[in-house]
């Protein structure tokens, strides 16, 4: 039986930036940091799923908004049972398609009994008697994969057992009016988790757990929508003028865990597609309108040339590019992430001062006004064949960042001894067959710039980027290194 609960609010004494490197051996707040993947197995460690019995390559699971009172109602402590509202049953059918969207599981509104291999019941209570009394939640159990099998096999048996059932306090406000700002939303996308078996990331919740007695550091609502801890713990923060936003669906580490027990929906946005601003996302999660929205989101996409569109907001912003990294957008920290395993080429920022950070696709980047900075982590992040550009650059305004080049990233992009620079780059006119050199040049017929290092030694550029620009670059328009105090 798992359950949800309100999350913990004041933030670790010892709260860290979001963006330190994960995993590694590293120590943040005084648990040991969680890679992506380590995470994911956390989340899965029970080994509980539904199962593609008939080896199709979807696990087809039913859902029912149940009319009266389950098998295991009583049993659970649960009395007063009620039916969802439609503003609850909205939210539970957008919380399975957030899932869906990621993971190789289909939903279909049918009671048990046909062909498919799982199913989920919803349903509500108004006193909770049971061992999780306070839950705002709770979910049952999935069967064992051996009564799964046999069900699956034998589908004139009964199938009452073949359910997991989601009960929700309907004495919660935010269970019957979900909104993305009163915590409903999460509820619903935790409780679907918990429905197709992922864990809480902490091993138990006894009376007085918090954020504190977390498995690992990486334990809060920035990381995934399985948590109960606040996302402050790890230095992200998901207010804006005021308002608290939650998750509108599965975050970077929930979206490694479900695919670790359906696989990748690698069908989804398989074209190219644009998140927030001017988006042609099939998901109205990844669409943005106005400078007031709020987008808390982590991005899952199946291929091709893709982009974020920033460009309605008038913060300062961390664009992110890399897989597994999260970006602060609109005024907030932290709250837009990219899955692993997807790749987005292009980013354009707002009007405010934007740090964009390259990936190793070929990426295109506008600032969009501001004093902007491009950041590079490695010279595999824009290669001779596959030079990055950047479309507007402003001389003695915007910053090209190489002070990372010779220096461990953590990131999102560490390069390996071989690519990485081993000390600062230098500017010079021309490669005189010395390591780390850069070459800063422009062409007036097109307005382009064209920066190329050599890291060997050997004359040839080993990075390339493309610069368009109403003029040429200064040698101060180059960072590379970091600034120094006094």
């Amino acid at each position: 039986m798992v359950n949800s609960v309100g999350s913990s609010v004041a933030a670790h004494p010892g709260a860290v930036l979001f963006d330190i490197g994960r995993g590694g051996g590293r120590q943040i707040n005084g648990k040991p940091s969680y890679t992506v993947e380590q995470a994911a197995n956390e989340l899965t460690r029970t080994g509980d799923r539904w199962h593609d019995v008939n080896g199709d390559g979807v696990t087809d699971v039913s859902y029912q908004f149940r009319k009266t009172a389950s098998p295991l109602f009583a049993g659970y402590g649960l009395r007063g049972f009620s039916q969802l509202n439609p503003a609850a049953e909205a939210q539970a059918r957008n919380a399975m398609a957030a899932w869906s969207d990621v993971a190789k599981v289909r939903f279909s509104e049918a009671p048990p009994g046909g062909a498919e291999e799982g199913n989920i019941a919803f349903s509500n209570y108004t006193t909770n008697e049971g061992e999780r009394e306070g839950a705002t939640a709770i979910t049952t159990k999935l069967p064992s994969e051996a009564s799964q099998q046999y069900l699956g096999k034998n589908p004139q048996m009964p199938r009452f057992g073949l359910v997991s059932d989601v009960f929700f306090d309907s004495t919660d406000d935010a269970n019957r009016e979900p909104t993305p700002t009163n915590g409903g939303k999460k509820t619903s996308l935790h409780e679907v988790g918990h429905a197709l078996g992922m864990s809480h990331p902490h091993r138990d919740l006894p009376q007085g757990m918090s954020y504190d007695t977390a498995t690992y550091a990486q334990d809060t609502v920035g990381y995934s929508v399985m948590s109960n801890w606040d996302e402050h713990h790890t230095g992200q923060d998901f207010n804006k003028n005021g308002v608290k936003h939650f998750p509108s669906g599965p975050m970077v580490d929930d979206i490694a865990a479900i695919q670790k027990l359906y696989g990748a929906n690698t069908d989804a946005r398989s074209t190219d597609t644009t998140y927030g601003f001017n988006s042609n996302a099939d998901r109205d999660d990844y669409r943005l309108s106005h400078s007031s929205d709020a987008p808390v989101f982590t991005i899952w996409d199946g291929g091709g040339v893709d982009t974020m569109d920033f460009s309605g907001f008038s913060d300062q912003q961390i664009i992110n590019m890399n897989p597994g990294q999260g970006s602060s957008i609109g005024g907030m920290k932290g709250n837009v992430f990219i899955a692993k395993g997807v790749t987005i080429e292009n980013a354009i920022g707002g009007s405010g001062d934007d740090v964009f950070i390259s990936n190793r696709a070929q990426n295109v980047m506008t600032g969009n006004g501001g004093k902007n900075t491009f950041r590079f982590l490695s010279t595999k992040q824009s290669t001779p064949d596959r030079p990055d550009r950047i479309t507007d650059f402003v001389s003695g305004k915007d910053k090209i960042d190489l002070s990372e080049l010779h220096r461990k990233s953590a990131r999102g992009d560490t390069p390996s001894k071989s690519t990485k620079v081993q000390r600062p780059v230098e500017l010079v006119p021309q490669f005189t067959g010395k390591r780390n050199q850069a070459v800063l040049s422009y062409d007036p017929a097109i307005k382009q710039a064209r920066l190329e290092i050599d890291v060997n030694g050997n004359g040839n550029p080993n990075f390339v980027l493309l610069i368009d620009s109403q003029s040429p670059l200064k040698p101060t328009d180059i960072q590379v290194a970091k600034p120094t105090t006094t």
